[in-house]
C-alpha cells in the first residue's frame, strides 16, 4: 500500500493497514512525505516520476517475495 502527505486517503490507507496487520496478514505501507505531487494513487498515475516508479519496483518486488514464500510453504507441505 503507499500513500502520501497530500493522499486525501491517507488515514484511510494507514488504518487499513494497521487492521490488516493486526489481523494477521501481510501488509507493507510505503508513506512519502513532502511531495506535494504524491497525490492519491501517484505511482500509477504518475509513471513519469521518478518516485513513481520507484514504488512500482517496490510493490513488484514484495510481490515476488510472497509468491516465493508461499512456494516454499507448498513444497515443504508436500514432502
Amino acid at each position: 500500500m503507499t500513500s502520501s502527505d497530500t493522499d486525501f486517503l491517507k488515514s484511510y490507507t494507514t488504518d487499513y493497514c494497521a487492521a490488516l496487520h493486526k489481523a494477521g496478514h501481510l501488509c507493507k505501507l510505503l508513506y512519502y512525505k513532502d511531495n506535494k505531487e504524491l497525490t492519491h494513487a501517484f505511482p500509477s498515475l504518475k509513471t513519469n516520476l521518478p518516485v513513481g516508479r520507484e514504488v512500482m519496483e517496490k510493490m513488484v518486488a514484495w510481490i515476488g517475495q510472497i509468491e516465493s514464500r508461499n512456494q516454499l510453504r507448498s513444497s515443504s507441505s508436500t514432502d
